[in-house]
């Protein structure tokens, strides 16, 4: 042993082959490293590196609360909490669930969409008085002209009328009488539209003087406000003792099919041709009998135009059977499906039929029939209206079970009309209440399904109500309800569209897995990084709908695009 209390200077190698432990109260310098080939080493304090800190592949830094360093090179796939694709953060102004659609707000905080639902306007006057006693008034929405048509009856005459819709109220331009000569209307038909010559088709039941009634049609078109009408555009269709049920639609280009019953009670339907001056060439060597019986009744029909096929509805006279036809139109033949019946007893003698289009994507659409029941039959637990949903299978419909729209009705159901509306996605109706009160609802249906969900009835007017009329303006996502009162007094209510919080350019993405409160800040997938969904179909591309779910088609007027479906799951959006 030896003991040093200087400085020790050793010119060659200091060799230590039995020390375990070194004990310096100061610092030890190294000029050419320190090789440790066993054991651990232990710093309790910092590690000063002027050079770079190399590892081998084994090596591992584990017990870190934290590294901070310029850049970052090599892996980092087994890394966690560390989004690689873009998001941003933001607070959240109310709850934000997982995986949920987000705008940016006006004050750069974020939260889901919201929807205001539809609402009426004030009454508007049409300007006419309207005669009512089943006469019927029918209107037609041209989303081309942006002009509503009005057809209606007064002093027994048709009378045609055009509208511009502007808020909740409606300019109307001068009437016009669409017929000449002193022939009685008993009941108007169907007005429709030809977008190729860009004529309107109006049919009806007129009572010349010491005749027959006659199915008989007047065409006309628009300019601005107004109608254009001549004499050269009217005429006879056949001539029907006793006929008082008519119905028309546009079937293809230029061709038009009519149905109506005849004094014998039975149900014919016929072709024609609208001509570029306004005239009809009708087939009359190709009427055909849909039913006999059935003519005296209210009919129903719809043109499915993805399945191009004819779906004529009737009630049988002799039983009260609610039964329909499917047919397809061929040229200028109709060849006509299996006769079916849809409601087996105790259904009364009116019915309406609509045509539901698919909401998302292709595919075919489905049949609403609305009809009174009473109770005890065909699954209802009460009198009054109901309505089923169908789907199409060569002839055949497969129907639904029954839904109750309202109860109370022992004979007669109210007067139902339809439309569409593209922007909801529903199917809206209009009716009377057992007090002639009128209501409107809407269907919603499941695509692909029967299954359906109804809302409930909003009333148009607390007065008694004796014409009822609806069309859709898919410009404005308007409908238009036009009416008559008791006193005959033309009215219209105009409701208004659907509206979202969200737009094109406020939404920015989706949240992740996580939820939040409001006030909190919350990290928002945006455009490139990947969202987690359901239910997708892969290679399609999707749209944010008002309240922030997922659709295969943008919303009227409001395109918001979500992205592109990856799997079933996976959304890239944006993509």
């Amino acid at each position: 042993s030896g003991t040093f209390n200087g400085p020790v200077t050793i010119g060659g190698t200091l060799t230590y082959e039995d020390v375990t432990n070194i004990d310096s109260v100061g610092v030890i310098t190294a000029r050419n490293g320190i090789n440790v080939s066993g054991g651990t080493g232990i710093f309790a304090g910092d590690i000063n590196a002027n050079g770079n800190i190399v590892g081998d592949n084994s090596t591992n830094i584990s017990g870190v609360s934290s590294v901070t360093a310029t850049n970052y090179y090599g892996n980092g796939a087994s890394l966690s909490g560390i989004e690689a694709a873009p998001t941003i953060q933001a607070v959240a102004s109310g709850a934000i669930a997982a995986n949920k659609a987000v705008k940016v707000n006006s004050d750069g905080t974020i939260s889901v969409p919201t929807v205001t639902p539809p609402s009426f306007g004030s009454i508007g006057d049409v300007g006419y008085t309207f005669n009512t006693s089943g006469h019927k008034l029918t209107s037609h929405y041209n989303p081309v002209t942006k002009k509503l048509v009005v057809v209606y009856v007064r002093s027994n005459f048709p009378k045609a009328m055009v509208g511009t819709v502007s808020g909740s109220t409606i300019t109307w331009g001068s009437e016009t009488q669409i017929t000449s000569g002193a022939w009685d209307v008993r009941t108007l038909g169907d007005l429709i539209y030809d977008p190729i010559l860009e004529k309107y088709l109006m049919t009806m039941v007129q009572l010349p003087d010491g005749g027959n009634e006659q199915v008989r049609y007047a065409t006309f078109t628009i300019s601005g406000n107004e109608i254009i009408y001549t004499n050269a555009t009217q005429g006879s269709l056949v001539n029907q003792q006793n006929c008082t049920n008519l119905r028309a639609v546009l079937v293809g280009n230029s061709k038009v099919c009519v149905v109506w019953g005849g004094s014998n009670t039975y149900v014919y339907q016929m072709t024609g041709d609208i001509q570029t001056n306004g005239s009809v060439s009708w087939n009359t060597s190709n009427i055909a009998t849909v039913s006999g019986n059935g003519g005296n009744n209210t009919l129903g029909l719809v043109y499915d135009s993805d399945a191009s096929k004819l779906v004529v509805m009737f009630t049988d006279t002799s039983s009260y059977l609610c039964r329909y036809r499917v047919n397809a139109v061929s040229g200028n033949g109709i060849s006509q499906g299996t006769m079916r019946t849809i409601f087996t007893s105790n259904y009364t003698a009116q019915q309406q039929l609509a045509y539901h289009p698919i909401g998302s994507g292709s595919g075919a659409g489905r049949y609403i029939v609305f009809c009174h029941l009473s109770a005890g039959s065909n699954g209802a637990t009460n009198n009054g209206l109901h309505y089923a949903v169908g789907s199409l299978s060569g002839d055949e419909i497969t129907w639904s079970s029954v839904t109750e729209v309202t109860n109370g009705y022992t004979a007669m159901p109210p007067e139902i009309e339809t439309a569409y509306n593209t922007a909801r996605k529903k199917t809206v109706f209009v009716y009377k209440d057992g007090s002639n009160v009128a209501q409107l609802q809407e269907i919603a249906v499941t695509d692909g399904t029967t299954n359906s969900s109804l809302s409930s009835a909003t009333e148009i007017v607390n007065n008694s109500v004796t014409e009822l009329n609806i069309s859709y303006d898919s410009d404005l996502q308007k409908d238009v309800v036009l009416y008559a009162q008791a006193d005959n007094v033309g009215k219209y209510r105009v409701r208004s569209g659907e509206s979202s919080t969200a737009n094109s350019e406020n939404f920015i993405g989706f949240t992740g897995a996580d939820s939040y409160t409001n006030g909190q800040t919350a990290t928002v997938k945006v455009v490139g990084n990947v969202s987690t969904q359901s239910g997708l179909t892969p290679g399609q591309q999707y749209y944010v709908q008002n309240d922030g779910t997922l659709g295969l088609t943008a919303v009227e007027n409001n395109s918001i695009e979500a992205g592109k479906a990856l799997t079933a799951t996976s959304l890239l959006i944006k993509g």
